[in-house]
């Protein structure tokens, strides 16, 4: 899954999620790690989209990967 994150660092994501390292955050962007619903809103709101908008896509992009 390809999300645009306006050429902020990962690590900033990591920071957000209060992540250990920034290692989690980028299996995070590869699409390995399960998320809560106040993570999604987080990564919705770094992104600048609304929650279902990326909800959307990453189930979009799992249907695909399936």
């Amino acid at each position: 899954m390809e999300m645009r994150n306006q050429g902020k660092p990962i690590s900033e994501l990591a920071a957000i999620l209060d992540m250990e390292n920034v290692r989690d955050a980028v299996a995070l962007h590869d699409g390995v790690v399960a998320l809560s619903l106040s993570e999604v809103d987080l990564i919705a709101a770094w992104l600048g989209v609304p929650r279902a908008a990326l909800l959307r896509r990453i189930f979009d992009e799992s249907d695909r990967a399936s």
